[in-house]
């Protein structure tokens, strides 16, 4: 008997031990999370829009010399950016470098504060409270992860 004791405690080590080796997959990091590094990478603005109260969001990405919505902004890790006058070439050029920072879900770029409304690791969306000669307004940029 206390041989099969022996076989059946070695079986249930093998299964556990399956089992265990099977449930710890190690985790994967999660690009959605709003870090320094998940936000570094080059980005083109794919949707703009302006909200002001009481009115609903007006499209305005149409507003956007074609030579700019073609433009690339390319965050670094270093916390540094590039504004990359891409496709079509504007006269003169839009080129040009500056600094970021992020806090939680506000970034920071140059001197301009938005609010991160949502990041899944491709799509960065941010809200901006602008001033339009004195009218109190919010845009919303859709930036897109290249």
């Amino acid at each position: 008997m206390k041989k099969s004791n022996h076989y059946f405690v070695l079986l249930l080590t093998g299964v556990v031990s399956i089992l265990l080796a099977v449930s710890c997959k190690k985790s994967s990091s999660d690009s959605s999370a709003i870090t320094v590094q998940n936000l570094a990478g080059t980005y083109t603005l794919t949707a703009l829009t302006v909200t002001i109260a009481p009115l609903p969001p007006q499209n305005i990405i149409d507003s956007v010399p074609a030579c700019q919505r073609d433009d690339q902004y390319k965050l670094n890790t270093d916390l540094t950016y590039d504004y990359i006058d891409a496709g079509i070439k504007c006269t003169p050029s839009g080129d040009g470098t500056g600094v970021w920072s992020l806090s939680g879900n506000t970034i920071v770029i140059d001197t301009t504060q938005s609010t991160i409304q949502k990041f899944d690791g491709r799509t960065l969306v941010i809200n901006t409270n602008v001033n339009f000669m004195g009218i109190a307004a919010t845009t919303t940029e859709t930036l897109t992860k290249q």
